[in-house]
């Protein structure tokens, strides 16, 4: 049994026969393409053919095999277009016909022409832009999908039944003919499209690269400048080369190293071939040329630029860059690294210019003169007395050189004499403070070290005046008054910290004492408790009693008893209206 065997057979003559093997139910072609069909021979005599009739214009049927079978093709050529065409292939000997077989229906169906001639061209690195794309085709309804890309990234942003509406965003850098892929489908099936579009160049910025370099150590001591950076390249990046002049603008570069103004200093040295003059730059030999300009820009110290004559050339640029120095002015407190950043500037036409990633290098500034290190004891002191002032001070250079002075604001309880001395001077116990107001506990000293070349070191020195305390004593008015309600807590002090506080009646009063009416906390004071005294009582008389427990006061002066009379007054009654 043959299961893959389709037998179509019509006899004409019993006994011959065309068998198709496996035909498909219909065949569908594009112009320029070919298709086969296996048929097989039953019954055929020796010297049986093939034929064909019903063929398509600009189709063509031939026939390889014998009479036992062989294979049909059929080719499509350019241009040919059919719609369920029937072909019938004809077993023949001579002229007469022994069978005759239905091919099946063919159709030959053109894909879809497109009809946009041309795209409008992008600028490289520029933003989404949107195009429409069209087709005609017999179906007269398409399908679209984006295929393989080149230089450019596509979306579809709007579908019609023969046109599409792209996105289109060239890609990071890319100049030339990009590709969009656009696959297209029909009711034949899908189709891919290569559409070329122009994507135009844009001035890249350029690639500056520095030399690596030994380390470069800059010494402020010896107020010598060096070279931080090696050799600088300059090189076209994306670009197939670097601009030279626009206009009337040309390529250069500008320097700067972090740090501050008027202490570090990029300046430029003279080196064989060239010669440095005020904002010029000459290529020296037989004869003096000059080759670029170079500027401060803002007057920083920190930075320089040069920039390109019409006589130069982006040699002499690199070259121009080895004439860079760095030296520090000033001393650092410790040892810092400092960065020389150098950026290409290429022209863009006009008035505009494209910058390149900048190139670093470092150097390391050695520490040198650092300001002096001071650190302050308190200065302790019996009422009315006197004693040195004591300060630890260490510096890196000579201490001999160091001063200390009296600053403002000048102590308000006391004296500081001398008023200035070395710091020697102070180590020997020269410069002293008096205290002289007796109502003062507290005092502050304000010093100024300097060693004559860093900015001075401002010191504040505490005074403690040591007043002796030998009884407990508790410090508050005996007569106050307090508003009902209002009035929440009343402070006292004690001559020395008390162990423990309470509160009693005053013995001998009429009035007696509230019990809860007041009580004793170390944060508030004394504390009224309004709810505890009753509306007709107008006076409170008590007494505090306050014990210590230091062991440096003598045991019979540790207690310390205050009698109070607290007058009560009403709440003031609120305004019309107030509190509604």
């Amino acid at each position: 049994m043959r299961s893959l065997v389709c037998l179509l057979v019509v006899s004409l003559i019993a006994g011959a026969e065309i068998i198709l093997l496996d035909p498909p139910a219909s065949i569908g072609m594009r112009p320029g393409t070919s298709t086969t069909l296996t048929y097989t021979l039953v019954g055929a005599p020796s010297g049986a053919t093939v034929s064909f009739s019903g063929i398509p214009a600009k189709v063509t049927c031939t026939n390889s095999g014998t009479h036992i079978g062989g294979i049909i093709t059929i080719n499509a050529q350019a241009g040919s277009v059919a719609t369920s065409a029937i072909i019938q292939a004809r077993l023949m000997t001579g002229t007469t016909i022994l069978d005759t077989q239905s091919l099946p229906a063919l159709t030959i169906d053109p894909p879809p022409v497109l009809t946009t001639t041309s795209l409008a061209s992008l600028i490289e690195d520029s933003a989404e832009t949107h195009q429409t794309v069209r087709f005609t085709d017999a179906d007269d309804t398409l399908g679209w999908e984006v295929g393989t890309c080149i230089g450019v990234v596509v979306d579809i942003e709007n579908e019609q039944s023969l046109s599409v509406t792209l996105s289109l965003t060239p890609t990071p850098d890319f100049y030339g003919t990009a590709s969009i892929g656009l696959i297209v489908t029909d009711a034949f099936g899908p189709t891919t499209y290569a559409i070329p579009i122009a994507v135009t160049n844009t001035n890249d910025r350029p690639v500056a690269e520095l030399a690596a370099i030994d380390e470069a150590v800059a010494d402020p001591a010896s107020g010598r400048a060096v070279r931080i950076q090696g050799d600088l390249r300059i090189l076209p990046g994306v670009d197939p080369d670097v601009t030279r002049s626009a206009g009337t603008r040309y390529l250069g570069w500008e320097a700067a190293v972090d740090g501050s103004d008027g202490i570090d200093l990029l300046s430029l040295a003279g080196i064989t071939g060239y010669a440095v003059s005020t904002n010029s730059i000459a290529r020296v030999g037989s004869t003096s040329t000059t080759v670029a300009t170079w500027t401060r820009p803002d007057g920083d110290s920190r930075r320089i630029a040069v920039t390109l004559g019409s006589s130069g050339t982006q040699n002499d640029l690199q070259n121009i860059a080895g004439m860079l120095r760095y030296v520090c002015i000033q001393g650092q407190a410790d040892a810092v690294l400092r960065t020389l950043s150098l950026t290409v500037v290429e022209p863009n036409g006009g008035a505009n210019v494209v910058y390149a990633a900048p190139a670093t290098a470092t150097c390391r500034v050695l520490a040198q003169n650092a300001p002096p290190i001071v650190s302050a004891h308190a200065v302790g002191v019996e009422p009315g007395g006197s004693a040195p002032i004591v300060l630890d001070v260490t510096d890196s250079d000579d201490p001999a050189t160091i001063r200390v002075s009296l600053a403002k604001p000048l102590p308000r309880a006391g004296s500081v004499a001398p008023s200035s001395c070395s710091v020697s001077e102070l180590a020997a116990g020269a410069m002293r403070y008096t205290h002289h107001d007796m109502d003062e506990s507290a005092d502050v000293i304000h010093l100024l070290v300097e060693d004559g070349r860093n900015p001075g070191v401002a010191i504040a020195v505490p005074v403690d005046v040591r007043i002796v305390v030998d009884r407990m004593d508790i410090i508050s008015d005996p007569c106050l008054a307090a508003v009902r309600g209002v009035t929440t807590s009343w402070p006292v002090r004690f001559s020395c910290t008390p162990s423990q506080v309470a509160i009693a009646a005053l013995p001998g009063v009429a009035q007696p004492l509230p019990t809860g009416a007041v009580d004793w906390s170390a944060d508030a004071g004394l504390r009224f408790h309004w709810d505890a005294i009753p509306d007709s009582v107008g006076w409170l008389a008590l007494r505090v009693v306050a014990d210590t427990a230091q062991e440096d006061i003598p045991a019979g002066r540790r207690r310390a008893e205050q009698r109070m009379l607290i007058r009560i007054r009403p709440r003031p009654a609120l305004a019309h209206g107030e509190g509604r």
